[in-house]
């Protein structure tokens, strides 16, 4: 055979090496293929649907801006003016600051003044306007309340749908009737009367709602944001709104509602202050006159005249000492009322009493107890035990608690003290009257009583009256510096979300086909190919429109891509060749479905194409498919030949447009291929072979499969592998790898088949790709009209 020896026209490895690999060849640009194998370059072709996608993306948003419901912010500033910040010892032994202004800010948060404003404003009575898709917040347009509510706190609602009159029909649950807008009517045992200030259209069906008013209060008092301004007593109080009117209502009503609570705390302490001073004035005033009449019948009975001056003399050293202790004793009082107060929870607050208590520091703790035992008692009423703001106020108050009990201890531990202390210099003033006579010592003792009894009185007098000055005189000390106002909608943001939703549509088809590249485990590329084998690439097929329906597709003025790679194959095959011997390919996979009997058929007729003797030989006796696929159906084959049942030559099926090239079916199927192949036939058949072409091309069954193509290893000058695009594993090129090192198939090169140019899986932005596009003057394309989409992969043939 004669062939010309042009330079070596196939990429990776120089001629030599390609023409004379040894039989352990070594692995040449082997490398592992682990890590990350993306083609970017396909991941950016998506970039029409990516486009696509932002501007449905933008559809959406569009959409979602369209039927969502907008949320409004009021705010308004507050001027809270702070107390003086106690000091005090906690069960820790640190020291904790208790700062009034914080109190203020968390007692203008809490549910209780929340309550307040709830109540005034009636935010418990709702109505919405049913919508197709969202609902209308009729706030201001339509109100309802129950006449008879008393204690009224359950959720319940009825739907009410506007006449063409001036009224409406009603129905709640199985009941239904008829009302007239502002009359109130029965509802069931409830008196309902709705008032509308506008005119619904009669298709409109109104629902009115009335919720439970603690979870509403706490609600309310969740959507406060306070603000405070850095080195002042100033605030900004905001909350957020479907309805803007109804925001500025609430912080309207806001400051007002904390004004009066804190009114009422202080109020309620005062008047329990007074009762209780009330209540210890009586008796004293009745043990004063007692002791006042004794001393009158003393003096007048034992006739003492001129004892006033002993008397004072003695009073005035005793006085201050006796005003102290009783100061003493009514703080010890207090602290025993204190103390039953924190420690059992039936004590109520009225029967409390902190005008007169001497420790500013123990009277903000009390002051913060009471408080958060009276939100508490209020939330135990609707929530259940396991509800975790319960949880949260137990723990609190247990830990206000823990510091009055402290505190409590540490003034006791003062009293005593001051108490010892002027008890000693009593004492000593007492000795001193045991040298005075016996009448004189019994008035000065039933005097300096008197007097203890009468300071006491007064005492509690000038108590009494502070309270009641400070009851009269009490007022708020919060301000409002701004009204409320509220601005435009600032949820959802328009703006915000139209990015949104075109960055999301336009990233999705790209993480998409990310991901796709990513789980993509086939062999896409000459470059994985290159990496994971260091077997020669000898050539590139592209994909073939038509290839299902023909196998033999080249002919002699075939010009398309596919021919003329085919071509390019058959060149670089000449460099196995040896001048006067029978060039003999060995054509084979790793499983089926690559592609190798569509490459034997044609590069077959490419060498007959060249005036060649060709011999296109079925190997695959186990499955054969190649002359099913030109169309034929022999009775006979080599299956019968290498059993001596017919000659060679009686078996030849000659190409009808080439008759130098010789089919050699399989036949029939035989149920011993392998030991068919061994036989003795077969030495025969390869010298009639040597004797009679230039060319051999063998069709063998897949290596990774069956050993068959191993018994004509000795047979070939060139084995060539085919690995199919998008379907060969790479894991399995792994494999192929070995028997390249091994050389248990001679001399081996990969055919790369079935590569799309075109589509999201084609192989575009390559090398091949560009050769192909600029190269298109010297091929013959497809001309049948394409799919709209078939940049996408659509209206492709499967390979």
């Amino acid at each position: 055979m004669a062939v010309s020896k042009n330079d070596n026209p196939w990429e990776g490895g120089s001629t030599a090496t390609a023409m004379k690999p040894g039989p352990l060849a070594p692995s040449v640009g082997n490398k592992s293929s682990g890590g990350l194998d993306v083609n970017v370059r396909k991941v950016i072709r998506v970039w029409p649907l990516a486009v696509l996608g932002g501007l449905l993306g933008l559809g959406v948003a569009w959409l979602m801006l369209r039927y969502a419901v907008p949320i409004y912010q009021a705010s308004m500033q507050m001027s809270l003016k702070d107390d003086l910040v106690s000091t005090a010892v906690v069960p820790n032994g640190t020291f904790a600051i208790r700062d009034p202004f914080n109190d203020k800010v968390d007692m203008l948060q809490s549910p209780t003044v929340a309550l307040r404003v709830v109540r005034k404003l009636g935010l418990q009575y709702g109505a919405v306007s049913k919508g197709q898709l969202k609902n209308k917040d009729l706030y201001g347009d339509v109100a309802w309340r129950v006449l008879n509510e008393k204690n009224y706190d359950r959720d319940f609602s009825f739907d009410i749908k506007p006449n063409s009159g001036n009224g409406f029909s009603w129905r709640r649950g199985n009941q239904s009737g008829n009302a007239s807008w502002g009359i109130p009517f029965m509802m069931g045992a409830d008196s309902v009367v709705v008032q509308t200030n506008t005119r619904q259209s009669p298709e409109t069906e109104i629902v009115c709602t009335h919720y439970h008013l603690w979870n509403l209060a706490r609600s309310t008092a969740s959507r406060l944001a306070i603000t405070p301004q850095a080195r002042s007593s100033t605030i900004t109080v905001s909350i957020t709104d479907e309805v803007p009117q109804r925001a500025t209502d609430i912080l309207g009503e806001l400051s007002d509602a904390f004004d009066q609570t804190q009114i009422e705390s202080k109020n309620q302490s005062l008047r329990q202050s007074i009762g209780f001073i009330q209540d210890r004035l009586d008796p004293l005033e009745e043990e004063l006159d007692s002791i006042e009449n004794q001393i009158v019948y003393f003096k007048s009975s034992h006739k003492l005249v001129g004892a006033e001056e002993a008397t004072s003399s003695f009073l005035a050293k005793t006085n201050p000492l006796d005003a102290e202790l009783a100061e003493i004793e009514f703080q010890f009082e207090l602290l025993k009322l204190l103390q039953r107060y924190i420690n059992d929870p039936a004590t109520k607050d009225e029967n409390l009493s902190l005008v007169g208590l001497n420790d500013a520091y123990l009277q903000g703790l009390v002051e913060i107890f009471q408080r958060l035992r009276i939100e508490r008692d209020k939330m135990a009423i609707g929530a259940t035990p396991n509800n975790q703001r319960l949880k949260s106020l137990d723990l609190e108050l247990q830990t206000a608690k823990d510091n009055i009990d402290v505190q409590i201890n540490n003034y006791r531990r003062v009293l005593n003290l001051r108490q010892a202390n002027a008890a000693n210099r009593l004492n000593e003033l007492n000795r001193q009257l045991l040298n005075a006579p016996a009448n004189e010592r019994e008035l000065l003792a039933m005097e300096r009583q008197r007097k203890i009894k009468q300071d006491l009185y007064v005492l509690f007098l000038e108590r009494k009256e502070e309270a009641a000055i400070t009851l009269a005189g009490t007022t708020s000390q919060t301000s409002v510096l701004s009204p409320p106002t509220a601005g435009g909608p600032i949820s959802p943001k328009r703006t915000q979300l139209y990015a949104i939703g075109f960055g999301l549509g336009l990233l999705l088809p790209f993480a998409f086909a990310f991901i796709r590249e990513l789980m993509d485990h086939s062999i896409t590329s000459k470059k994985q190919i290159q990496t994971i084998t260091g077997a020669p690439v000898l050539g590139i097929v592209d994909l073939a429109s038509d290839r299902k329906e023909n196998t033999l597709i080249v002919d002699q003025n075939d010009r398309s891509a596919v021919a003329e790679q085919i071509r390019s194959i058959r060149a670089n095959l000449n460099f196995y060749a040896e001048e006067g011997k029978t060039l003999f390919i060995m054509v084979t996979s790793s499983f089926s479905g690559e592609g190798k009997t569509f490459i034997s058929a044609n590069l077959a007729r490419t060498f007959s194409m060249q005036q060649l003797k060709v011999a296109l030989i079925e190997f695959d006796m186990r499955k054969p498919k190649l002359a099913k696929n030109l169309g034929l159906s022999p009775k006979i084959g080599l299956s019968g030949a290498l059993l001596g049942q017919y000659s060679f030559d009686s078996i030849i099926i000659p190409d009808a447009l080439t008759p130098s090239m010789h089919l050699f079916p399989t036949g029939t199927v035989p149920p011993n291929p392998s030991e068919l192949m061994a036989g003795a036939r077969m030495k025969q058949f390869k010298q009639y072979l040597d004797d009679n072409y230039d060319v051999v091309v063998m069709d063998t069954p897949p290596m990774g499969l069956v050993s068959d193509a191993q018994l004509l290893t000795p047979w070939s000058d060139v084995t060539l592998l085919v690995v199919r695009y998008a379907f060969t594993p790479k894991e399995q090129l792994q494999e192929v790898n070995e028997w390249y090192r091994s050389g248990i198939l001679g001399k081996m090169a990969i055919i790369f088949n079935g590569v799309k140019t075109s589509g999201y899986s084609g192989y575009k932005y390559s090398p091949y790709y560009y050769k192909h596009r600029y190269g298109s003057d010297y091929y013959v394309e497809d001309k049948r009209r394409k799919h709209p989409l078939s940049f996408l992969g659509f209206g492709k043939r499967k390979p």
